[in-house]
């Protein structure tokens, strides 16, 4: 039998002609890969002079609240998250905070200080420098005692005690110095033994017959010139014990 159709198609018939891929696909060599896009944005020039004010004012110790707003920037440029390093605004956060707290503790020293020297004589508690001393105050020194050395020694603060609390000493008397120049040892001297006949109308009774003990305190050289101090100071207490309560009229 001749003539015969091949099944699916016509004898003799052209092939249908094989459609063209719509895309083609060729992966690229790799020396030339290379990263599109960064997921990082780069730092703008807003974000870097938010930094350097950021770390600028947290190093600014002596401008109040100056650390905090630095702290705050810091903060909001790390939010940001615009930095490829963020190494100099942590840096800024970190010394915001510490500077901030030391601004702090210094606020809080400052302000007892105020609250301390605004109390009246006699209630004053804390550490107390010898130029601020009056009448009436009370306070510990075993430096001033003589209970650290046998004889005089210079001495610059005083620790204040409530004069109904335990104490060393208790101011009774201020003796104003006159003159261009620091009197010498013995002028003063001199001068301390008015701190004798004040006492004796302060105690009640005289030294010589009083069981209690007189000192005084008196400017340097360095004081008298820079400081403008020039008060002898006569304090009193028990030579071998502290004592509670004033000793104004003590009778003994």
């Amino acid at each position: 039998m001749s003539g015969l159709t091949p099944p699916g198609g016509r004898s003799g018939a052209d092939p249908e002609p094989t459609r063209p891929p719509d895309r083609v696909y060729a992966p690229l060599p790799s020396t030339s890969y290379r990263r599109l896009s960064d997921p990082r944005l780069p730092p703008d020039a807003t974000d870097v002079t938010l930094s350097g004010v950021a770390l600028g004012l947290s190093l600014a110790l002596p401008v109040p609240l100056a650390p905090v707003v630095g702290t705050c920037l810091a903060m909001v440029a790390l939010v940001r998250r615009r930095f490829r390093s963020t190494g100099m605004i942590s840096t800024a956060l970190v010394l915001g905070l510490l500077v901030s707290a030391i601004q702090v503790v210094a606020l809080v020293s400052v302000i007892g200080e105020m609250v301390n020297e605004s109390k009246p004589p006699g209630g004053r508690e804390g550490t107390l420098d010898v130029h601020d001393l009056a009448v009436g105050d009370c306070f510990d020194s075993a430096t001033v005692r003589g209970h650290a050395t046998g004889g005089p020694t210079d001495t610059r603060e005083v620790e204040a005690r409530p004069c109904e609390q335990e104490h060393d000493l208790e101011v009774f008397e201020l003796i104003e110095l006159t003159g261009e120049d620091l009197p010498d040892r013995e002028e003063i001297e001199g001068l301390a033994e008015r701190c004798l006949t004040a006492f004796a109308e302060f105690v009640g009774r005289p030294y010589d017959d009083s069981s209690f003990e007189v000192y005084y305190l008196y400017p340097t050289e360095t004081s008298w010139r820079l400081r403008g101090d020039r008060d002898l100071t006569c304090v009193a207490g028990h030579p071998r014990r502290q004592v509670t309560g004033s000793l104004r009229g003590r009778n003994r």
